[in-house]
């Protein structure tokens, strides 16, 4: 049986253990190894390190930098013979920080000399730091460093002349810090839950009738079986039973008789590392708050573009693609006639991003985005009914401001194979992600709105037309839950849900929760959460929170929705878990389909041809250089709960704000320029005595927008303020309600026919 998320509870649990109950978790000696002991980093007994016991800390406490350099941590351990000791360090560290080891004040080496791929406890690995010749008695071991100090975990100590049943006496030792048990940890077990089966068999049996031709055999060996689970005699063998028959009637699902799917399959050049991996040590991300561009582009894993199929027999695989010199690759994403696909791997030329598409027999393969350079890079790509392609890109040269611009940051850019145009179609200060078609051919992307924000929480749902015009907000907008939400799509059958995952902004990189949403009963905090899957039943607390997901578990990945009831999903079960391909419903089964020792399973995409939604509204399709403008009409702000003062009629004016003069004066009724704000324009609103009230509901005349034209291209900025004494008084700055292209659709106030504004 698989390890459960219990035991990682339980792990957290101890954390509030004092040294009294030390010994208890020192770890024994390993099988046919020296005898050994094990001192875990937060029991240190001089130093100026700081212990995480949430941050970072995923599966365990560990140690790092306090806030004062240089940075140093002392352990006192009384030997009790003299003899050779090997020292191994378990540590994480995204990148490599090797520290100074020293013994007894004598420099030794380093330690910590490479990294392990992920920041968090959870992606630690051991390094042999030294072999010691030792004398019985006390000794100090010391890890010093300037700054930017690696995450320690624990030490181990291996020797043939330590005693088998030794335990160091240690008074001294800091004990860890008293705090709650990780409240926002969420154990699962992997179990088989007849009520949530019995559920599910009962919905396919009414659902697809013929279809699910065995439902009624199902449901009475069932019952069967659940009478076996009451008596102790032949509960273990009702549970292995029990197993067999949730996987058998659950991948019976009709909505899997297309039996095969896309997959990355992504090796590790050391096998025992795909139980650890995640955030950078999986190739998704170091951070919520970067993006692609600093995912190893080669040399880290064996990947390889497959198709598995025979899912509810013995799945097998079938290679696609499999790149040269164990390049990466990242971003799959299948057209909608199932024939051919995009991904994102190193260019022909170049080594950095591009997008390739090849048919789904493996032939054509091509290089379909230009070389821009080796500092540009393209991935995450989405196909466009009318065959253009939307895209992320480098190519803007916008760096991280936290970081100094260390990171770059993305935009959207829409590519036409056919014209072989290039056009810009976002303009952020940082990025967007994960550009997918909805059911009334919009665009939804992943919007991170940085400025005048709590940036950690501030990544919002967004949904534009292809060509980049009329961006607004879909879900997200003032809201601080969920702090992101990475991979979301559409879901099939329902007119208005979405299904994606749940992350925060540190701390473990876009895997999560997964949750459904339905933007047209809310759209900030709780409101139009549906389910969290597991979960069933259970509300979705609106909880905020930097590091949201750490520790909580299941994690999940890249969710393909195949209904509202029924959705494939790369998902990782537990600490010690592979990453592999399930099956997940609102009743709360999660059904292993498939998964590969030594490996990742990730993206799960079903290859059968859909039907493509229609092709949206555009108000510009030609590209940025020919300064053809559009005719967006400006958005009226009508949200009671983001504009009290303006549902009073408090304001008098909008300010119109852009880098770009032509464009703030284009979008203004009226020039006046403000002084001291460059390039602002003024557009007079009507008086608070005859304004109508701010509400969802479409503006009538004789308030109605007045049509205005705008270029495509450079964004604006709004603000809604108050004029009274002869000064202008500031109300709201409207970061997203007058963006360029966020504009009511031809008819003021029509709802698009899928999704609320």
């Amino acid at each position: 049986m698989k390890p459960t998320c219990a035991q990682p509870a339980r792990r957290l649990a101890l954390f509030c253990l004092t040294s009294t109950l030390l010994a208890d978790m020192l770890v024994p000696a390993r099988a046919g190894e020296p005898p050994a002991f094990v001192i875990p980093a937060w029991a240190f007994d001089r130093g100026n390190v700081r212990v995480f016991t949430e941050e970072y800390a995923d599966v365990g406490p560990m140690v790092a930098f306090g806030g004062q350099s240089p940075i140093h941590v002392e352990y006192d351990i009384d030997l009790p013979a003299t003899g050779r000791y090997t020292l191994h360090l378990e540590y994480a560290a995204g990148a490599p920080r090797p520290v100074e080891f020293l013994v007894d004040g004598t420099r030794v080496g380093e330690a910590a000399r490479t990294a392990s791929g992920s920041w968090n406890t959870s992606g630690a690995h051991q390094e042999l730091v030294a072999e010691l010749d030792l004398a019985a008695g006390p000794h100090t071991f010391r890890f010093r460093r300037e700054r930017d100090f690696p995450h320690l975990v624990s030490l181990r100590f291996e020797s043939p002349a330590l005693p088998a049943d030794f335990v160091p006496h240690r008074p001294k030792a800091r004990p860890l810090p008293a705090v709650s048990p990780a409240a926002h940890l969420k154990p699962f077990r992997a179990e088989v839950n007849p009520a949530a089966l019995r559920l599910a068999i009962q919905d396919l049996t009414a659902r697809f009738g013929s279809r699910y031709p065995r439902g009624s055999e199902f449901r009475d060996r069932l019952d069967r079986l659940e009478r076996g689970l009451d008596v102790a005699e032949t509960r273990a063998e009702a549970q292995t039973a029990l197993a067999q028959l949730a996987r058998e009637a659950l991948l019976a699902n009709p909505l899997l008789d297309f039996d095969r799917l896309l997959v990355l399959k992504r090796g590790f050049p050391k096998p025992p590392a795909a139980r650890q991996a995640q955030g950078q040590a999986l190739g998704v991300g170091s951070l919520n708050a970067h993006t692609s561009d600093d995912t190893p582009r080669q040399g880290h894993w064996q990947d390889e573009l497959a198709v598995l199929s025979n899912l509810r027999g013995q799945p097998r695989f079938t290679t696609l693609h499999r790149p040269a010199n164990d390049e990466t690759v990242i971003d799959p994403a299948l057209h909608f006639d199932a024939q051919r696909l995009l991904f994102a791997q190193n260019g022909a030329h170049q080594k950095n991003w591009r997008l390739w598409e090849i048919g789904v027999d493996g032939r054509n393969l091509r290089q379909i985005t230009p070389d821009d350079g080796e500092d540009v890079a393209h991935f995450d790509p989405c196909y466009l009914p009318d065959g253009r392609i939307i895209f992320a890109s480098t190519a803007v040269y916008q760096g991280l401001p936290c970081e100094f611009g260390a990171q770059a940051m993305t935009c959207l850019y829409l590519l036409d194979p056919r014209a072989q145009t290039i056009r810009q179609l976002t303009f952020e200060q940082d990025s967007d992600w994960c550009p997918t078609v909805l059911p009334n051919g919009r665009v939804m992307y992943l919007r991170w709105e940085y400025t005048d924000q709590s940036h950690a929480n501030s990544r919002i749902l967004f949904h534009m037309n292809p060509d980049g015009t009329d961006q607004r907000e879909l879900r997200g907008s003032g809201s601080w839950f969920p702090g992101s939400f990475y991979y979301a799509r559409p879901v099939p059958g329902h007119p208005h849900q979405l299904i994606g995952i749940a992350s925060g902004h540190h701390g473990t990189p876009r895997s999560g929760r997964l949750l459904l949403l339905d933007p047209s009963t809310g759209r900030r905090e709780g409101e139009g959460i549906v389910q969290e899957i597991p979960r069933r039943g259970q509300p979705v607390q609106p909880i905020v929170r930097d590091r949201l997901v750490d520790g909580v578990w299941p994690q999940f990945l890249m969710p393909w929705p195949l209904s509202p009831e029924y959705h494939l999903v790369s998902a990782k079960l537990d600490p010690q878990s592979l990453w592999g391909i399930y099956l997940v419903d609102v009743f709360d089964n999660v059904t292993l389909v498939h998964e590969l020792e030594g490996a990742a399973l990730l993206w799960p995409i079903p290859l059968q041809p859909v039907t493509p939604p229609p092709s949206s509204p555009t108000a510009s399709s030609s590209p940025v250089t020919r300064r053809r403008s559009s005719s967006p009409t400006s958005t009226p702000a009508r949200d009671s709960k983001a504009f009290p003062a303006a549902r009073s009629g408090a304001f008098a004016s909008l300010s119109i704000i852009s880098p770009d003069a032509a464009s703030a004066a284009s979008t203004a009724r009226s020039v006046r320029t403000d002084p001291g704000m460059s390039n602002a324009f003024w557009a007079p609103c009507p008086s608070s005595r005859t304004a109508p009230p701010i509400s969802s509901s479409p503006p009538t005349p004789p308030f109605a927008p007045t049509p205005r034209r705008a270029r495509p291209g450079p964004p604006a900025h709004a603000q809604l303020v108050r004029r009274h004494a002869g000064r202008g008084r500031l109300l709201r700055r409207l970061p997203r309600a007058a963006k360029r292209g966020i504009a009511e659709p031809t008819q003021p106030g029509r709802a698009s026919p899928t999704h609320p504004h």
